[in-house]
């Protein structure tokens, strides 16, 4: 019954070997691996950052304004909206980027840049002239708010490297202006941070429907803040073109006039009615030149979004590109060994089967042999006692 037992495995293992080579041939070349779900943390920290970035530029706007409504300065007025704008831009790319933890750090570290760019000492301290500490203040509670959001959704020891590496990063890449340029935050990390670890970021992409539901989640990002910035980058320009919410309202009191006049005067001389279309005719000239210039820069500023959006695309796809062939070349290594283990066991049951099957003949033969030699001896002895 052992025997009999043993030699089925034994059949059995060597007819499933040759299927599970041609199996694993065909997996190494059409089997993908499938991609690594997010875990409920990861998702958590996902959707907390991104309404994080919604309350940041809802902060910003409202201070913003308040700092506009508050200053009669061209200047401060200015720097109000180019603060909207820019601090908008820059909480959006770093909510968005690939993985949840690097945009968790990335929204934290840009809020820390703005406090320390708005604080004493800093290259904004006095870009609010008196009104600097409305901005101070807000850049303060954002900077709080993202770090007790990061000690909640990491670990002690996670939010302790992080800190650590926020403190150095705002010290090596302080912001200088406020258009936000800022040095990558990801590479920086990824300089720091080990091989295992640097895999560990390419594997947390998550599965496809959670990279579908993040693209749709961007796409809501942006159509949700592209309006609002393209509206103050046209305010901007009009500020910049020599137009305040003053001089506008102004301009507009001043051709209700010209059109009252006209109304008044259509009957009585044909002559100033012609003088007043001329003289509103060179308003509008004017007005519209100006407006020109205003929407020129409002395509283009909406078309460096564009660009900026696609690139932060491609990077994606591409850091996507190398997680998927991380997760094929592990798949294929383990099929690889798979099949090395299955060779060698095989082997060693085929060798101890060989083993028990030569011992089992060699004591049937010595059996078979010695029956008729020992009935022989102790037949003869039989006859020699009688």
């Amino acid at each position: 019954m052992i025997l009999h037992r043993r030699c089925m495995t034994a059949l059995i293992a060597l007819g499933l070997f040759p299927a599970l080579a041609s199996l694993s041939g065909c997996s190494l070349i059409s089997i993908e691996s499938p991609a690594q779900p997010l875990t409920p943390r990861e998702l958590t920290v996902r959707l907390q950052t991104r309404e994080y970035a919604h309350a940041f530029v809802g902060d910003v706007e409202r201070t913003a304004d308040r700092i506009a409504a508050k200053s009669a300065n061209p200047q401060v007025q200015a720097a109000a909206l180019r603060w909207k704008i820019n601090a908008a831009a820059a909480s959006r790319r770093a909510a968005t980027q690939m993985t949840p933890d690097m945009a968790l750090l990335d929204s934290w570290a840009l809020a820390a840049q703005m406090r320390e760019f708005f604080d004493t000492g800093g290259a904004g301290a006095r870009i609010f002239g008196t009104h600097q500490d409305l901005a101070r203040t807000t850049a303060i509670q954002l900077e709080k708010q993202i770090a007790g959001q990061a000690r909640v959704l990491t670990t002690a020891e996670h939010f302790e490297r992080f800190q650590v590496f926020i403190a150095q990063y705002v010290r090596d890449e302080p912001l200088t202006s406020l258009d936000f340029t800022r040095a990558s935050v990801v590479s920086r990390w990824s300089q720091q941070a080990g091989e295992n670890e640097q895999q560990s970021l390419l594997a947390t992409v998550g599965t496809v429907p959670q990279v579908m539901s993040d693209l749709s989640d961007r796409m809501r990002l942006y159509s949700d803040q592209m309006p609002e910035e393209t509206l103050w980058r046209t305010e901007l320009g009009l500020l910049e073109a020599g137009y305040g919410s003053s001089e506008w309202r102004a301009v507009t009191a001043s051709l209700d006039e010209s059109l009252a006049e006209i109304g008044d005067l259509a009957n009585d001389s044909p002559t100033l009615v012609r003088e007043s279309l001329g003289e509103l005719r060179e308003t509008m000239l004017i007005t519209a030149d100006r407006f020109d210039a205003t929407w020129l820069e409002m395509v283009k500023a909406v078309h460096i979004e564009r660009d900026a959006l696609a690139r932060n695309i491609a990077s994606e796809r591409a850091s996507l590109t190398r997680a998927v062939d991380l997760q094929r070349a592990a798949l294929a290594k383990d099929a690889s060994r798979l099949v090395t283990d299955v060779t060698e066991s095989t082997g060693r049951q085929v060798r101890a089967l060989l083993r028990e099957i030569v011992l089992y003949a060699l004591a049937i033969f010595i059996v078979l042999l010695g029956i008729p030699f020992a009935a022989g001896y102790y037949l003869g002895r039989a006859r020699a006692t009688h």
